[in-house]
Order: C-alpha cells, then sequence, then structure tokens
C-alpha cells in the first residue's frame, strides 16, 4: 500500500525501531518537534510543506499531564511575588494550542487530499468532565493567568477545550463547504510516559500495578485510526470506544463559535 505516516513530536516514536525490523521506515517520517516551542512549530509546518502535496488523515494526539517540579516551583514563586504569568501553561500550550496552530497551517494540505472525505481526530480525555471553561469566555486575560500548581485542572480544561474546538471547527468548515470532517475521542487510559511527572506512588500504581487493566497502547491507537476512519463519522463528534458521547459541558451555538474564534486569534496573532 503506498502511503506515508508523518510523525511530529518531542522523542521519536517507540514503535520505530520495530517499523524497521519490517522494513516500513521509508513509510514512517518522524520530525523532531518541541510542541511547547512557536517558532519549531512554524519550521516543522513548512518543512511538511516542502515535502507533502496533500494529507489524507490528521491525528492530533500529543499531551502532557501533571506539571514537572520545576514548574510546580514557578508557579509557588509567582504567587509569593504577585507576579504574572509570562507563558501560557504548558498543558494549553501542548495539548491545546499546538493542535489549533498546525491544523490551521495544514489545512490547506487537507483540501488537496483525494478523499472526499479527508479526517481530522483531535485526541480529548473522559478527564474532561472535570474540566470548566465559563471564565474564558468572560474573562480570557484571567482565565490564562490562573496558576495551575499541579496541572490536573489544566489538562482537564484543556481536554474540554480541544473538544469543543472540534465541534467548532466542524461547523467553521461545513459553512465554507470544506470537505474535510472533524471529531475528538477517548481512546482510553494508557500506562507509560504521560505519567511521569506524577508523584511516586501514584506513577507506581498506574504503570505497573494497574497496567494490566488498562489500555495497551497499541489498542488505544487503534481505536484513534479506526475513529478516524469508520463509516458513521459524525462530523464534530465526541467519541470514546468508538461510540458517540455527548460532552457534559453545554455551549450554545453563538458561544461555540466565539471559542473557537477566540482559540484561533490567539494562535495566528502570537498571543500564546
Amino acid at each position: 500500500m503506498d502511503f506515508s505516516v508523518i510523525a511530529v513530536g518531542k522523542c521519536s516514536p517507540m514503535i520505530l525501531p520495530k517499523i524497521r525490523k519490517l522494513d516500513m521506515d521509508k513509510q514512517l517520517h518522524f520530525i523532531q518537534c518541541d510542541l511547547q516551542d512557536v517558532n519549531q512549530i512554524n519550521d516543522t509546518i513548512k518543512l511538511i510543506h516542502q515535502q507533502y502535496d496533500h494529507i489524507d488523515l490528521f491525528v492530533a494526539n500529543a499531551g502532557i499531564f501533571i506539571h514537572t517540579w520545576g514548574h510546580l516551583f514557578e508557579q509557588i514563586f509567582r504567587l509569593l511575588t504577585f507576579s504574572k504569568l509570562k507563558v501560557v501553561d504548558p498543558h494549553f500550550a501542548i495539548n491545546l494550542f499546538s493542535h489549533v496552530r498546525i491544523f490551521t497551517q495544514l489545512e490547506d494540505l487537507m483540501e488537496k487530499s483525494q478523499n472526499p472525505s479527508p479526517r481530522c481526530v483531535f485526541v480529548g480525555s473522559t478527564i474532561s468532565r472535570a474540566g470548566g471553561i465559563s471564565l474564558l469566555l468572560e474573562n480570557p486575560e484571567k482565565f490564562w493567568s490562573l496558576p495551575h500548581f499541579i496541572g490536573y485542572k489544566a489538562y482537564a480544561d484543556a481536554k474540554l477545550l480541544i473538544a469543543l474546538y472540534a465541534k467548532y471547527l466542524a461547523n467553521r468548515l461545513s459553512q465554507k463547504d470544506s470537505k474535510i470532517r472533524v471529531v475528538s475521542t477517548h481512546p482510553g487510559v494508557v500506562p507509560g510516559g504521560v505519567y511521569r511527572n506524577l508523584f511516586f506512588p501514584s506513577r507506581i500504581l498506574f504503570n505497573y500495578f494497574a497496567a494490566p487493566f488498562l489500555r495497551k497502547p497499541e489498542t488505544a491507537a487503534k481505536i484513534v485510526l479506526g475513529t478516524g476512519l469508520m463509516d458513521r463519522f459524525a462530523n464534530g463528534a465526541y467519541y470514546e470506544d468508538g461510540e458517540e458521547i455527548e460532552l457534559v459541558t453545554k455551549m450554545s451555538p453563538e458561544k461555540l463559535d466565539k471559542l473557537g474564534r477566540l482559540l484561533e486569534k490567539m494562535v495566528s496573532s502570537g498571543q500564546q
């Protein structure tokens, strides 16, 4: 089968050695990029435009969970010194804004796909149920400047926002008669590196004791790809285990449009 997979991230995919053994490494192209660094993202997008003329399937899967100790101490210092946040929280920068930035700048390559329905899958999380973003539409500056000492709330908010952005994006694209279709999905809880910043007892619990009962990375990957390729693909929907689920957070079309435009404006204007 003639296809290419472009993997973008800070670390090389763990599956890369296995692919090389199968002599498929010519089909997987890895571009190293820190998704918290806007300049690196822009360079990556330029490189993709130079090397590829279309994209059939876009999957936004990168994410972090819980802050490093260094960021925690930085947050405490900022609180004690009444300092304002200089950069957006890493959970928002990586789990949300990097996805918005990459998609909006590669949207033209998806429109050039020969596929009658090129698809975009944003990977969300069931933890989005703990998210709350009412303050964002009322006072964006205050929302983005709130301190997040551990990062759980920032993670939940970012995952909720990416699911809502997927809904907004599906509406925006359909209004201009685009053939691109968009969903968000949660592939299940997968033990591994995403929990590296958890407190040690919790990390051991997730990655070792609970691991046999959690989702394997290969299974989660199949669910994400299966969602993106399935026939009953409901534009703008949120999926869990291949089933369409209603988001807990309800939002009127007007507020959803306002939210989506706000996120895209922040990205295009370089406010994050």
